[in-house]
């Protein structure tokens, strides 16, 4: 049985994932935000079990606007929501809410083993919608970005998704001027995810 659970959740979820990319297809090729949230009610269906669990993680990231207007606060904000399924099952939204420019909205879905979490996300910015690889790492009260300190290699699969074509090891993560602290969900202001 914990052999089943363990293979079905990433076999529903593949499924999930190749169904949205032919309908996105299918709309004369634009692509369409298809958000999955997953709640304890909806794990319970998908893996027929009381034994899934469901962890949500909030992550955030501030900084002071650079020379803001006199009497402004302007922040700029990162944040990233995960949900958890099971430990090994990702789904959120990575949400980059610079104060001065256009924002880049993001909900994505993956996997992750513990440490690090791959995704694909569906990303909005200026208008225009695309859908990418993303990498985090957690580490204790913290998550980092996935970042190329040299460029590396990102290809467009049949799907139209860019996903890096080296090993995401050769992406950095830790660095002691960037990274989202882990934070109370709770405290997050709810039109800001």
């Amino acid at each position: 049985m914990k052999i089943l659970k363990k293979y079905l959740l990433p076999l529903v979820i593949l499924i999930l994932i190749i169904i949205s990319f032919f309908l996105n297809k299918s709309k004369n090729d634009e692509a369409v935000i298809m958000p999955i949230e997953i709640n304890s009610d909806s794990a319970q269906v998908l893996f027929g079990n009381e034994d899934s669990y469901i962890k949500k993680l909030c992550y955030l990231y501030e900084s002071q606007a650079v020379e803001p207007e006199e009497g402004d606060s302007m922040i700029n904000r990162e944040i990233i929501e995960l949900t958890i399924v099971d430990g090994s099952m990702v789904s959120g939204i990575h949400n980059i809410l610079p104060a001065e420019r256009d924002s880049n909205t993001a909900t994505f879905i993956g996997g992750t083993d513990g440490e690090y979490i791959n995704v694909i996300a569906t990303a909005n910015a200026e208008g225009e919608t695309w859908q990418e690889q993303r990498v985090y790492k957690r580490a204790t009260g913290q998550i980092f970005v996935g970042y190329q300190t040299t460029p590396i290699a990102r290809t467009q699969n049949d799907q139209g998704v860019y996903m890096y074509s080296e090993a995401i090891t050769d992406l950095s993560f830790e660095t002691d001027e960037f990274f989202l602290g882990l934070t109370d969900c709770d405290s997050i202001d709810s039109s800001l995810l």
